[in-house]
């Protein structure tokens, strides 16, 4: 399962008050630096929810905490890029392959 949540490292809550960074631990539990994290690293988490809206309709969701359990560490890169492939071959969503071939 892949989950993408963003929250402001510093947020304050409803009344005002700081409610501070998430805690991030790795496996032994000893503080981390979440700078480190790549992507595809595994991770356990403990979320805070709570419900919100006129009739409670909703469900308000704050990332408490993360223990990295797989740590991918994050390599600096300048932005996003495709992974290096062995060999490719076109696709378009409703074409048959024959018909690729005369395209290209």
């Amino acid at each position: 399962m892949f989950v993408s949540h963003c929250r402001p490292w510093e947020s304050v809550g409803k009344d005002g008050s700081d409610n501070g960074k998430p805690r991030v631990v790795g496996n032994d539990k000893q503080p981390m630096d979440a700078k480190t994290i790549g992507n595809g690293s595994t991770v356990n988490v403990i979320v805070w929810q709570a419900p919100y809206g006129d009739n409670n309709e909703s469900v308000f969701n704050s990332l408490t905490a993360v223990q990295v359990t797989d740590l991918v560490e994050y390599n600096g890169s300048d932005g996003v890029d495709f992974d290096i492939l062995d060999s490719v071959s076109p696709t378009v969503a409703g074409v048959k392959d024959e018909d690729l071939e005369a395209m290209f």
